[in-house]
């Protein structure tokens, strides 16, 4: 099941960078280009993205939503997430 989130993760990705004529992505540190993503490295790139919630019973005291930057937010659009996938309500 992991291998086939991988490959359709990269598939999608790289299918919409080539729609919309990316030819690369500023994937590696120092911003160096990629023109074939992989999955692990989307994943590592999105992995520090979090949502807070401190309750105090049922009551919120603290909600945050993860505040992706320009690079996770072009990514997650050429996956098609939409950004209500990633806010709080």
């Amino acid at each position: 099941m992991a291998l086939l989130v991988h490959a359709l993760v990269e598939r999608e990705l790289r299918r919409a960078m080539t729609t919309k004529g990316i030819a690369d992505l500023p994937l590696y540190y120092e911003d160096r280009a990629c023109s074939a993503p992989t999955a692990a490295r989307v994943f590592e790139l999105l992995e520090p993205l979090c949502a807070t919630a401190i309750l105090h019973g049922d009551e919120p005291l603290i909600l945050r939503a993860p505040q992706p930057d320009p690079l996770q937010r072009k990514i997650l659009s050429l996956l098609k997430v939409p950004s209500s996938a990633y806010q709080l309500t």
